[in-house]
């Protein structure tokens, strides 16, 4: 069994800078997904694939995962770079 440890990344929809403070292991699935043919839902027959758990450090996520020997991968979150904008560029109308 193989684990994914990530920070999620801010939904489209927010458009504040703070993003959420918490790490989340999601396990992954060995088992091939289907589409159920009537609801267009996607499934797997493996229950432990729908299992994500959420930690307030790295080290306690990484802790979990050895303890109960889970392979882990941590990916790194990538942060947007800010763009330095002054404010009269709010009001440029380009045609």
């Amino acid at each position: 069994m193989k684990a994914v440890i990530l920070q999620p990344s801010k939904c489209v929809t927010q458009s504040g800078r703070a993003f959420k403070k918490y790490l989340l292991v999601a396990v992954e699935s060995k088992e091939q997904r289907y589409q159920e043919i009537h609801h267009q839902w996607t499934g797997c027959s493996d229950p432990v694939a729908q299992i994500k758990m959420q930690f307030d450090t790295l080290d306690d996520a990484i802790n979990f995962a050895k303890q109960n020997n889970i392979e882990y991968e941590y990916i790194k979150a990538t942060l947007p770079k800010p763009r330095k904008k002054s404010y009269a560029s709010n009001f440029i109308v380009s045609t």
